[in-house]
């Protein structure tokens, strides 16, 4: 993806691409996040840009289908609160 992306800078500069970390475990033992960002900093992605935002596992995730939203199916404040902090990421609303 990084030469691709490479690929497509030659003919538009301003081109962005983003990573973003999902499937995070929420085991506070297993430190998903942490070694994923030393793997991808250690790497050579100089046209990819990790996002701060993150998505967990979490069971609401599978329960959601079919065009509906974790609104839909139930309550998950930390869920919500993940996908909030996306949203604000990616429209720059930080």
């Amino acid at each position: 993806m990084n030469v691709l992306i490479g690929y497509a800078k030659e003919i538009n500069e301003s081109i962005r691409a983003y990573v973003l970390i999902n499937e995070v475990s929420t085991n506070t033992f297993v430190d998903d996040m942490k070694a994923f960002q030393d793997y991808f900093h250690s790497g050579e992605y100089e046209h990819l840009q990790l996002m701060k935002s993150k998505i967990s596992h979490r069971r609401i995730y599978k329960k959601v289908g079919g065009g509906h939203s974790i609104d839909d199916v139930g309550t998950d404040a930390k869920a919500e609160a993940e996908l909030e902090e996306l949203y604000k990421e990616v429209f720059n609303d930080v």
